[in-house]
């Protein structure tokens, strides 16, 4: 049975985030893909308080992420 799931992202998530950044940067020709940084920036928006991401799983795959952010940029990592 197929399941859409919206749920706040998690640690593990990392990894899958940054290959949707990269999808995403691809449409963007200011940024220019770094998993590093993108890893970084991640890392940095799950530790800070009054900042969430949600993941969308579909039938178990995440697909998609938003997240909310005041300043800390996925694309420069920090």
């Amino acid at each position: 049975m197929e399941r859409l799931i919206i749920r706040p992202a998690r640690y593990n998530d990392v990894e899958t985030m940054i290959g949707l950044l990269q999808e995403l940067f691809k449409l963007e020709p200011d940024f220019t893909p770094d998993p590093v940084k993108q890893s970084s920036g991640l890392e940095l928006l799950l530790s800070t308080a009054g900042t969430i991401i949600f993941v969308a799983e579909y039938d178990g795959k995440s697909w998609e992420c938003a997240r909310c952010k005041k300043v800390i940029s996925t694309a420069e990592g920090g």
